[in-house]
């Protein structure tokens, strides 16, 4: 049985054996089912209780087994003694025995069968962990548990603090510092990858550093061959791992202290050729064997073109990924942990807010963030923090706030993911992506600039940020061709591995008013929230009530109408159509024989422009016009069936905008429409009348076209019973037109026509 105080505390995980890269492994996930853990993020634990019955839950995928996590704060130490316990004779080997017996506390046989595991009280005195089929581990490390207790061992953890510093000392006894190599010492990271690049092996270099494993038999093997390229420039551990760092090997296999220890060690060790301060002796790689292999003549890799193992796939946690930062008042949250989310908007639409109030919930929890500006500084920053109630105290202690104004070096890069790593960030803020590109000489329009910039920054912070990674940038101007794009690449929506949302005013906020902002849904990953949507894509409405007096600002995260009830859910009341308008553009654009843009479209059809550009957008979604491109990269719209107010089936709320008084108009007021059917001529729409339901009757309507009385283009009827277009003539000296579509015959200015 599991002793008693290691189940007193939350830092349990549940584990499957796992194949990578063709080795069995054990992968640790997290109880509450949201994806894998990290033995460095407390969050990603949990108790004895949740981890067991996740266990025995597994979701159909069964996990292995339970694992307890030791920490820097701990008092526990883990001592593995592999390849030593014969379960079928329930022996033990002699030299295992030996350290069973020295440390005398509680051991268990590990899940293999074949090993054992001794628990004590104590910290390691060094930072070597393993050697042959001894391995011990302090922190930032997790170990199985099976509870299988040896019968001769106590049933408690033993304090043995002066046990283990003598057999540390005795496992790895002090060794002489082995002589650097000429110049190594003084070149740090940055001058190492521009000496590797300036090499003749430099196409190998940068592979490596951009995370191509091409060729190799396996990651660990194009992991071992990066450290010895490095390990030719210096000896020094630890700048070997700032430069691995900074490559896009750099994963969760070379966070575990055992395998970074252990590749650079093994690289520095078998390198037998040394930078001696030229570049006429080239770096050789090494194999996993430590052997040098043959050289050949093309660089080339193997094709990255191969099938992937999806057993990985298979037997990885599978269960949908939910957000966990910045709450909707139902509960449901809208940002993703550890992926990559962008907040877009006009200027003063109050992104930067909203990434603010996700800061302030992160800092008011006890955790740390860090906020990367481009565009503010400090104090405004700050001042918001504390304004929406977040202490002196928190942001002192949990804020990380940058404001870079050079281009990111890799030797700053190096002292900016060691702070990361540091202080554990639970959400990262990058404000301002154009300017940021901009201050590292990228171009924004860029793709291949943007997907750089990706890589060496957002990339890195995103592997550094337990939670979730914001970044903020700005809409095009153009509102007619923008879409849901932000301005620049098109690699921005491309990357984003999260939820991206964009702001739309409602209600400008400032001091001592209140604002109000529609976020809409424009891509959702992990597809979670397109669940909690009310129709269209609108997933919260952001609400800032600031105190004119106090500046206090209070934020409320409202969930839309209808979220979470899919297409049936919503208001009672269907959204207001306008139709009206709807129709005059569609009778406007049947009589053009060309496109006509959407500003073209404003001055012929008159009225308000926004119910103008509203109305042709529904247009557009339902079918009725198609939207097409014209010289200058410009939107033009040309009419695809007729639409007509009258065959409308779904009831529309009414205008949001206070009818106009028979009295007159205002400037936007739109402008009424009583002249019955203006294709027909038909006074008050024939058979029903055809005014709009907030017109006034005596208000004269313009033309159908926009241009008054000099418009001479003759216009041509309509079927009344189709509406199709063209007509021929009917009987010779009769007044009947023949309807080519439906073949009725019909008299101009009768019924409905």
């Amino acid at each position: 049985m599991v002793p008693s105080e290691l189940k007193q505390l939350p830092q349990w995980i549940v584990w499957r054996l796992e194949d990578r890269q063709g080795k069995p492994t054990k992968v640790p996930y997290r109880p509450d089912g949201k994806g894998m853990a990290v033995v460095d993020s407390p969050l990603t634990w949990s108790t004895a209780r949740a981890a067991y019955d996740r266990w025995q839950m597994g979701n159909g995928h069964p996990f292995n087994g339970l694992g307890f996590v030791v920490t820097a704060e701990d008092p526990y130490c883990g001592i593995d003694l592999d390849h030593c316990f014969d379960k079928s004779k329930g022996e033990i080997a002699p030299w295992a025995q030996k350290i069973v017996d020295r440390f005398n506390s509680y051991t268990e046989v590990t899940p293999s069968e074949a090993g054992l595991r001794i628990w004590i009280k104590g910290k390691l005195p060094g930072t070597r962990n393993r050697t042959g089929d001894i391995e011990l581990y302090d922190h930032d490390r997790y170990f199985t548990t099976t509870g299988w207790r040896l019968d001769s061992a106590p049933q408690e953890i033993q304090e043995r603090q002066a046990e283990l510093d003598a057999f540390y000392q005795e496992l790895f006894p002090p060794q002489e510092p082995r002589v650097r190599a000429l110049g190594s010492a003084s070149l740090d990271a940055y001058s190492i990858m521009e000496k590797a690049r300036s090499a003749v092996n430099a196409v190998k270099f940068e592979r490596l550093m951009h995370g191509d494993i091409g060729g190799y038999s396996s990651a660990s093997e194009a992991d071992l061959a990066l450290a010895s390229l490095v390990a030719f420039y210096s000896e020094d551990a630890g700048m070997v791992e700032q430069v691995i760092r900074l490559s896009g090997l750099w994963d969760e296999k070379w966070e575990r202290p055992d395998y970074r220890e252990r590749t650079i060690r093994k690289a520095i060790e078998e390198r037998d050729d040394r930078y001696s301060g030229s570049l006429s002796v080239l770096p050789q790689p090494v194999s996993e064997n430590g052997a040098a292999p043959a050289q050949t003549v093309s660089e080339e890799p193997e094709s990255s073109w191969t099938p992937v193992n999806l057993a990985d796939v298979l037997n990885s946690d599978l269960s949908p990924l939910e957000p966990v930062i910045l709450p909707r008042t139902d509960g449901i949250r809208l940002l993703y942990p550890g992926r990559v989310h962008m907040f877009l908007g006009e200027p003063e639409s109050c992104k930067s807010w909203a990434a603010q109030v996700a800061v302030a919930e992160v800092l008011q929890s006890g955790k740390s963030a860090v906020y990367i500006d481009f565009e503010a500084e400090a104090r405004e920053v700050v001042t918001h923090l504390l304004a929406l109630g977040v202490s002196q105290e928190a942001i002192l202690q949990g804020l990380s706030y940058l404001r870079p104004e050079e281009p990111l070096t890799p030797s700053i890069k190096v002292t900016l993911m060691a702070h990361l790593e540091a202080i554990s960030s639970e959400m990262t803020v990058v404000d301002g992506v154009n300017s940021a590109l901009v201050a590292d000489d990228k171009e924004p329009n860029s793709n291949k600039d943007f997907g750089k910039w990706w890589r060496e920054l957002v990339r890195a912070l995103q592997l550094r940020t337990h939670g979730p990674v914001v970044i903020i940038d700005h809409v095009g101007k153009d509102k007619e061709r923008r879409g849901d794009w932000s301005v620049g690449a098109g690699q921005k929506k491309a990357l984003i591995d999260g939820a991206m949302l964009a702001f739309e005013v409602i209600h400008a906020f400032g001091r001592g008013r209140t604002g109000m902002m529609k976020l809409l849904l424009f891509k959702d990953r992990p597809g979670y929230l397109r669940g909690q949507q009310g129709k269209g894509k609108e997933i919260a409405r952001l609400r800032l009530i600031s105190d004119s007096e106090s500046g206090q600002v209070t934020a409320e995260l409202a969930p839309p109408a209808g979220a979470g009830e899919g297409e049936e859910g919503g208001d009672e009341q269907a959204p207001w159509r306008p139709t009206g308008y709807m129709e005059r553009i569609s009778r406007v654009l049947e009589l053009e024989p060309e496109p006509l843009s959407k500003t073209q479209l404003v001055v012929r059809v008159q009225g308000k422009a926004k119910y103008v550009r509203d109305a042709l957008s529904v247009l557009v979604a339902e079918g009725f016009v198609e939207a097409v491109s014209g010289s200058r990269s410009s939107l033009l719209h040309r009419s695809l069936k007729a639409f007509r107010e009258e065959s409308e089936t779904t009831p529309s709320r009414p205008r949001p905008d206070p009818v106009p008084s028979a009295g007159g108009l205002g400037k936007d007021d739109p402008v009424p429409n009583t002249s019955g059917d203006p294709l027909t001529g038909s006074p008050g729409g024939g058979t029903g009348s055809s005014t709009l339901p907030w017109t006034t009757p005596d208000t004269p309507s313009p033309s159908p076209t926009g241009r008054g009385e000099e418009d001479k283009k003759p216009v041509r009827p309509r079927c009344p019973s189709c509406g199709g277009l063209p007509y021929s003539p009917g009987p010779a000296g009769l007044p009947q037109r023949r309807c080519h579509g439906c073949g009725q015959q019909w008299t101009p200015g009768e019924g409905s026509g």
